[in-house]
């Protein structure tokens, strides 16, 4: 059907292919069986919801409106947040992931911890240097402007460059 009043009356029950002018109005109920494809889909003068077939996603009658999701979201590309709009997660927005206009942040403000679980943590600057590398069960690896200062071992750590201080003490309580 080519739509070409500017008002289409009750559609129910459409299966098949469609084409309605950019003109068109539908009044009335719309039921699809299939996908909606559109380049541009404009909803305008929605005074409730759009509910999807399940009634699990439902999107607010306007762009300020919290949008409620049963289930699963899955993205093909990314999600793009602007400067000081916080991704929360948490019935209290616990954790909250934001970049600030200066600095990206990663807020811990519940009553627990921020764990991290990795086999290995690996910490770089701008210029993908290394700072700091820790290995599941292994060392750990600190560095200065690229260059490893300190290193955990099976049997203590190791120590490249000089310590401030007269000595050492070392835990069989002998000084170097």
């Amino acid at each position: 059907i080519s739509a070409n009043s500017a008002s289409i009356g009750s559609l129910n029950a459409v299966s098949s292919s469609y084409l309605l002018n950019t003109t068109d109005t539908l009044t009335g109920d719309l039921t699809v069986t299939g996908n909606i494809i559109a380049t541009t889909l404009n909803v305008q003068d929605v005074t409730a919801s759009v509910i999807y077939s399940s009634g699990s996603n439902i999107f607010g009658s306007s762009s300020i409106d919290t949008q409620q999701f049963t289930g699963s979201i899955q993205v093909s590309g990314s999600v793009e947040l602007e400067d000081n709009v916080k991704l929360n997660i948490g019935n209290s927005n616990d954790l909250s992931i934001y970049h600030d206009g200066s600095n990206s942040r990663i807020d811990e403000l519940g009553a627990g911890s921020l764990v991290t679980k990795t086999n290995a943590y690996l910490l770089r600057n701008p210029q993908d240097n290394s700072m700091l590398d820790a290995q599941s069960g292994g060392a750990i690896t600190l560095y200065y402007n690229g260059s490893t200062k300190l290193e955990t071992t099976s049997t203590g750590i190791k120590l490249n460059g000089t310590a401030p201080g007269d000595s050492i003490i070392r835990q069989d309580s002998t000084v170097s």
